[in-house]
């Protein structure tokens, strides 16, 4: 057995890791970090090949016998890499980095992490079940098992940079799938531009939107828009709406949902009408140039059974993790689509109470910025302040303050690494193996 663990053949591994780890640095310089992720630090072979120098590592501190005092220095040399590949996989496995948009006076868990996936949200006969699958750099091809059918989705298009268009189509046309484009405006300054196929709905932070559906939870604040075929929209809400015309709009009637007039869902949030109808579907456009206007998206090619379809999946981030598309399977079956960035939740609230901006003197140029915070946790309240060079640790984790979208809100990266005391341990006893080698060899 120890033959099969002998030093030629374990240097013949040792090469192949560092061949490996030249490959992955060669291709996150050549193309991306995600490529190089896919095809060599996540794929199954190398976290193998790491078992397998683990496993000689233990054989030569048996074989030696490390273990007695005598040899105590090559043994915290050895078992330190073994120290440090069960850090590696701890935090691989069981930590993440991700974004927290907290805006001030409100509180939040909900984060949004690098990893993308796929999720079907299945509906039949009043029963539901739910779905998931990891995504590859954002894009997706894969299957899901429907009672005992197969679900597929198959990537058509992908794009990192296209327009997004609500194509109507004519009243003869037998697919009657409505579509809107409208526009979300935050502080009266910056603009985000939403779309919208018949019979779906965006959950926001203070609200839900809904197109040509009814709310499910009527005592939570809603905003539902309806749209007929001569292009008429109109609204209903279960709060108060203002317009920047001085109107107001309430919660006992139907209004007009009119072009060129922002209605006020909060005191800064508006919504912005731009297109509808219930007869028509939204399309991507690619574009030449990378702008504001334009989205990530995806076609996805659907297959089911003898249904077959195509569908525009967006990529939305910051308040929720993915774009939803909800299509009929039969009259008893519902499946709701959502592909996009992996939710992560905290254990623990984080309530932004102030937020402040430190300009230059004599300048606009952002010098620094400051969060003001509290961690409520199981009736805990325990207050903060972050700022760009000052992290706030609470459990294990690290809250950096990123950067901010205006006055009132501001961005959190959020970081949990459950092996890194060990990747640390791995490294002082590295160190500490190394120097008592050096000073035995020095006192013969």
């Amino acid at each position: 057995m120890y033959k099969l663990f002998s030093m030629k053949v374990a240097l013949v591994f040792v090469a192949i890791y560092a061949l490996s780890i030249a490959t992955g640095t060669f291709i996150e310089n050549s193309s991306s970090h995600s490529m190089a992720r896919e095809y060599i630090y996540d794929a199954l072979w190398f976290w193998s090949l790491q078992g397998v120098l683990a496993l000689f590592l233990i054989v030569a501190i048996f074989r030696a016998k490390m273990y007695k005092l005598k040899k105590l220095g090559l043994f915290l040399f050895h078992i330190s890499f073994l120290i440090i590949l069960v850090g590696s996989f701890l935090s691989k496995n069981y930590g993440y980095k991700a974004d927290l948009y907290v805006t001030k006076g409100m509180s939040r868990n909900i984060m949004l992490s690098g990893d993308y996936f796929m999720s079907l949200h299945v509906t039949k006969n009043g029963q539901t079940k739910d779905y998931s699958q990891e995504g590859k750099d954002g894009a997706f091809d894969g299957s899901f098992d429907l009672d005992g059918r197969e679900f597929k989705i198959k990537r058509g298009y992908y794009s990192n940079n296209a327009k997004l268009e609500v194509l109507r189509k004519g009243s003869g046309d037998v697919t009657k799938r409505g579509a809107m484009a409208f526009e979300i405006i935050k502080d009266n300054i910056k603009r985000e531009k939403y779309y919208l196929e018949d019979l779906g709905k965006l959950q926001f932070d203070d609200f839900e939107l809904l197109f040509n559906m009814e709310p499910k939870d009527k005592t939570k604040p809603y905003f539902k828009i309806e749209a007929n075929d001569k292009k008429s929209q109109h609204f209903k809400s279960n709060i108060l709406i203002k317009s920047n015309f001085g109107e107001e709009y309430n919660t006992s009637s139907i209004h007009d949902f009119s072009q060129g007039i922002l209605y006020y869902i909060t005191d800064s949030i508006g919504i912005l009408a731009s297109e509808a109808t219930t007869i028509g579907s939204i399309v991507a456009v690619p574009q030449e140039e990378k702008s504001k206007n334009t989205n990530t998206v995806m076609l996805a090619k659907i297959e089911y059974g003898g249904i077959k379809r195509e569908i525009v999946l967006v990529e939305k981030d910051r308040y929720f993790g993915g774009y939803a598309k909800e299509i009929w399977l039969n009259e008893n079956t519902k499946v709701n689509i959502r592909w996009g960035k992996k939710m992560t939740t905290l254990p623990f609230e984080v309530y932004l109470s102030d937020f402040k901006v430190k300009h230059y003197p004599g300048s606009n140029d952002v010098e620094n910025y400051f969060s003001y915070i509290n961690i409520i946790d199981s009736g805990k309240n325990i207050e903060a302040k972050l700022s760009i060079n000052e992290p706030f640790s609470y459990n294990g984790y690290r809250l950096f303050q990123t950067k901010f979208e205006n006055k009132n809100s501001t961005i959190f990266t959020v970081n949990y690494n459950p092996g890194i005391f060990w990747i640390y341990l791995g490294y002082v006893l590295l160190t500490l193996g190394l120097l008592l080698n050096l000073f035995r060899k020095v006192i013969k």
